[in-house]
Formats: structure tokens, sequence, C-alpha cells
């Protein structure tokens, strides 16, 4: 599933509440001992704990930050794109 939901301005369309169930999923295997995580609502900006019922209502009242579309917080690593596609196509003169 692509991440555009998180720019749906309708929260209670099923786009936007599968895309919130597809977070939730990946967050639950990042909470703490306590069963807290980062909150990546617009309000909260992951710079909050909050349980998965108070992300899940943050996410359907503020919506989900627009610019974390990689999960960083909540298990996903970054993607790299080499800027080198071919390194064979330039020969090195020394």
């Amino acid at each position: 599933m692509d991440r555009e939901w998180i720019r749906n301005p309708n929260r209670v369309s099923r786009e936007y509440l599968n895309g919130i169930s597809e977070f939730l999923k990946t967050a639950s295997k990042h909470v703490n001992a306590e069963g807290y995580t980062k909150c990546p609502c617009q309000n909260c900006n992951n710079c909050r704990l909050k349980s998965l019922r108070e992300i899940q209502q943050d996410l359907g009242r503020y919506g989900m930050s627009f610019n974390y579309t990689t999960w960083t917080h909540h298990g996903e690593r970054l993607r790299t794109v080499s800027s080198c596609s071919n390194s064979s196509r330039f020969p090195i003169f020394g």
C-alpha cells in the first residue's frame, strides 16, 4: 500500500482508515514496555509518546504528519539511493 492516504483530507474514507490500520500494525511492533510509542499526528509530530488507541484517535482528529512517509520512528529504515547507477560508464584516468 502506498502512503498517499496520508494526504487524504477525508479522514473517514476507507482509504484513510485502512492507512491508519496499516500504520498501527507497524507501530504495534515498536512500543515500549508501558505500551507507548511516538505519535505521528500533525499535532504531536513524533514528539509525544502515546498508546496505540490514543494514536488512532489523534490520526483521526489531526491527521498524519504529511512528511512522515517512511516510518523511521516505528521500525522502517530510510531507503538509500545510489547516485551512481553504472560506474563503469566513466573511465578513471590516473
